[in-house]
C-alpha cells in the first residue's frame, strides 16, 4: 500500500500533532468483507505544501443546560438563559433568505448501541462509524434548514476562507466553514443538542457528561482541493485529551468521494511528537482508512487528537457536512505556555468564551453547555 508523505509540522504532547497542509488524490481503495462494516483502507498520493483555544455554570442556566427532556424543552428560554440569540425570520431575510424550521423531532430516535467490539474499536483505531444513527427524513429536514443557515452565514463563512487562503500562500481554502450555528439558528441548536449525539459521545469517551465544544458546517465546493491533514484537539485551548467529534454529510455520499480518511491510531501516538518534534517526516508511518459510502444518516466519530483529512471534490456537486465536537466535563483551559502552542485557525470557535477566563481554570461557561 502506498501511503500518503506525512509531514509534522508542529509537536503536540500526547498526540500525533498535526500534519502540514497538503493536497493529495485518492485512488480507489477495496473494502474488507465484513458485517460490520470495518473502515476502508485506501491508497493515496499528494503533495506537501510547506506550513507556516468550560463545565456549567448551573447557577447562570440553572437546569438548562441539562439537556433531559428534549421534547419539553423551551428552546427560547434555553437561548436566553445560555445567552445566545437566535435570528428571526425578518433578520435572516436581510441577510439574504429565511432558515425554516427543522421539519424532524430530533428528541425522538435511540442512540448508537455500541458493544465491546466497537468500543475498543475506536480506543484502538481513534475512529469508527454508526451507521443509521438519524433516519434518511430527519437528514432531509436538516438538509433543509441547515443548507439555508450555510446561505444566511456565506459571507462570514468567505472571509474565514480568505483568511486561511493568505495562511496557505494564497492556495484556495478547501471549504467553506460556518462555526457554532448553533448560537445563532434554532435548527443548528436542535442538531448540535441532540441527545443522540450527546450519549454516543459519552459511551465512546467512556465518561458520564460531556459538553458542547463546538458546531460546523462545512461546505465542500465542487472543485475544492482536499482538506489539510489536522488534528481538532490541536486548534483547541482545552487540556483534555477527552474530545470528540462527530461528522456526517446531509445528503448520501458515494465511495471515493469527499469522506474523512483518518490516519488510524495516529491519536495514540505520542512517540512521534516526544522523539521527532517538529518538521519529522511521518510517511509510511500509519494506515490510512475511510468508512466508504456514506448513506444519509451515517454518522463517523473521531478522537480529538486523532490526524485526518478528506478528498478532493470532483463531482459538480457541493458537499455539505456537519460536524459537532463534544469533550468530557473537567477539562482544563491550558496554561499559559501550552496556549501559545494552539494553532489559532479555528478561533471563532472559542473567541467568545475564552477570553472570560483564565490559563489552568475549568472550562466552565454558559457558551459550552452540558447536552445529555
Amino acid at each position: 500500500m502506498t501511503l500518503c508523505r506525512l509531514l509534522l509540522w508542529t509537536a503536540t504532547a500526547g498526540s500525533g500533532a498535526a500534519l502540514a497542509p497538503n493536497t493529495r488524490r485518492f485512488v480507489a481503495g477495496r473494502a474488507r468483507d465484513s458485517a460490520a462494516k470495518p473502515p476502508r483502507r485506501r491508497r493515496v498520493t499528494c503533495r506537501v505544501l510547506d506550513d507556516e483555544a468550560i463545565g456549567l455554570d448551573l447557577e447562570a442556566l440553572g437546569d438548562l443546560g441539562a439537556l433531559d427532556d428534549a421534547a419539553s424543552l423551551d428552546l427560547d428560554a434555553l437561548v436566553a438563559g445560555a445567552g445566545l440569540t437566535v435570528a428571526s425570520t425578518a433578520a435572516l431575510a436581510d441577510a439574504g433568505g429565511a432558515v425554516p424550521a427543522l421539519a424532524a423531532d430530533l428528541s425522538t430516535g435511540t442512540a448508537a448501541v455500541l458493544g465491546a467490539e466497537a468500543l475498543l474499536a475506536f480506543e484502538r483505531d481513534g475512529h469508527i462509524c454508526t451507521r443509521g444513527l438519524f433516519s434518511s427524513d430527519e437528514i432531509s429536514a436538516m438538509h433543509d434548514s441547515l443548507e439555508a443557515v450555510s446561505r444566511v452565514e456565506a459571507k462570514a463563512a468567505e472571509r474565514h476562507a480568505v483568511a486561511m487562503n493568505d495562511a496557505m500562500g494564497g492556495e484556495r481554502a478547501p471549504f467553506l466553514q460556518t462555526f457554532n450555528p448553533h448560537r445563532r439558528h434554532r435548527p443548528a441548536l436542535m442538531v448540535a443538542t441532540c441527545a443522540r449525539l450527546a450519549a454516543t459521545a459519552r459511551a465512546l469517551l467512556g465518561v458520564e457528561e460531556v459538553q458542547l465544544y463546538q458546531s460546523c458546517l462545512f461546505k465542500k465546493r465542487a472543485g475544492d482541493e482536499a482538506t489539510n491533514w489536522h488534528s481538532d484537539l490541536h486548534t483547541s485551548p482545552l487540556d483534555t485529551n477527552q474530545f470528540i467529534t462527530c461528522w456526517f454529510p446531509l445528503h448520501d455520499l458515494a465511495a471515493d468521494s469527499t469522506g474523512l480518511c483518518y490516519a488510524t491510531g495516529s491519536h495514540r501516538d505520542l512517540a512521534l511528537p516526544m522523539w521527532y518534534g517538529q518538521g519529522f517526516d511521518a510517511d509510511g508511518r500509519y494506515e490510512l482508512e475511510d468508512h466508504g459510502a456514506y448513506e444519509a444518516g451515517d454518522v463517523s466519530w473521531h478522537h480529538g487528537w486523532l490526524l485526518h483529512s478528506a478528498a478532493d471534490n470532483r463531482s459538480p456537486r457541493d458537499r455539505l457536512a456537519v460536524a459537532v465536537s463534544f469533550f468530557a466535563s473537567g477539562a482544563c483551559i491550558i496554561e499559559e505556555d501550552g496556549l501559545a502552542c494552539v494553532n489559532d485557525e479555528d478561533h471563532p470557535s472559542y473567541d467568545d468564551w475564552l477570553p472570560d477566563l483564565a490559563p489552568g481554570d475549568l472550562a466552565a461557561h454558559e457558551l459550552l453547555p452540558v447536552v445529555r
